[in-house]
């Protein structure tokens, strides 16, 4: 299980996600927790680039 933070960076760095890492930061400090959805099909994504 990989964490919400870590998702989120991965997701960024390979360009998933357009919002700068600063601005990421911001929303989960205010309470917009990405979706549980979201979260697992990124590390279902992840773990097959990681595998692969």
């Amino acid at each position: 299980m990989i964490g919400t933070v870590g998702v989120i960076r991965f997701a960024w760095t390979k360009g998933l996600i357009k919002e700068p890492i600063h601005e990421i930061n911001k929303l989960r400090m205010n309470g917009f927790w990405i979706s549980e959805k979201i979260i697992k099909q990124f590390e279902k994504d992840i773990e097959g680039k990681m595998s692969s």
